[in-house]
């Protein structure tokens, strides 16, 4: 996460318990999240690097979106992983806006 004035970035938000698309199996965390989605701050942009599951927690970003409403950047044609109904920004590499 990062806050920069009154902004504030998730990057990669994985607060699952197993870093797979089966909480039963997979490589399981050895810490706990620093906090739950409940304690977050209000969240306003989410960048998702890439699709592997150690960087894309479905469950928490349904929960973002619908705690949060915030505007999702991800990579092309990676739009069917977000929640219905959330504003999703696709990019290229070495594209800006």
């Amino acid at each position: 996460m990062i806050q920069i004035g009154n902004e504030t970035l998730m990057i990669d938000p994985v607060f699952a318990d197993r870093s797979s698309p089966y909480q039963f199996a997979g490589p399981k965390r050895y810490r706990p999240p620093a906090c739950s989605i409940a304690e977050l701050p209000s969240i306003d942009m989410v960048l998702v690097s890439h699709d592997h599951y150690d960087h894309l927690d479905e469950d928490a970003l349904k929960e973002l979106n619908k705690r949060f409403g915030p505007i999702f950047v991800a990579g092309l044609d990676s739009a069917s992983v977000f929640p219905k109904k959330s504003v999703i920004i696709e990019m290229d590499w070495m594209h800006s806006r």
